[in-house]
């Protein structure tokens, strides 16, 4: 194969590429959100509420740190700092820290109801293995 024929397949596999991207639609990098929609909404629409008017919140470090979940140790409970449902996505770690709390507002958290398996099967910790 000779330069020029392989410079061709290179300029008609590039061109394939860029119809592909073009017609596949702009996404973002890692959220799966569109573009525009993204930008002009944000990128967790679907999970928080919104406030009324999006911006800067009033919360410094020194506040901020205090939405870190915190339980003492040896409770009955069972509670960790590993929450799995968050009310709202500010955990005390934002940086900087005035974006907490501008965005969106808390939710209402249902966690589920774990079920026992209702059948007799074989066990992986509490399901049933498959």
């Amino acid at each position: 194969m000779n330069k020029t024929s392989l410079l061709h397949c290179m300029i008609v596999a590039i061109m394939i590429l860029g119809i592909i991207l073009i017609l596949g639609g702009a996404k973002e990098g890692f959220s799966g959100a569109s573009y525009p929609q993204s930008v002009t909404k944000g990128l967790l629409l679907d999970d928080y509420p919104t406030t009324t008017h999006p911006g800067l919140s009033n919360y410094s470090y020194s506040s901020a740190w205090r939405l870190y979940p915190t339980w003492s140790v040896g409770s009955y409970a069972q509670k960790t700092n590993n929450v799995r449902y968050w009310k709202t996505p500010c955990n005390g770690w934002t940086t900087p820290a005035d974006m907490c709390g501008g965005q969106y507002t808390n939710k209402n958290i249902t966690p589920p109801i774990l079920q026992p398996p209702n059948r007799c099967c074989d066990r992986v910790n509490y399901y049933c293995s498959v």
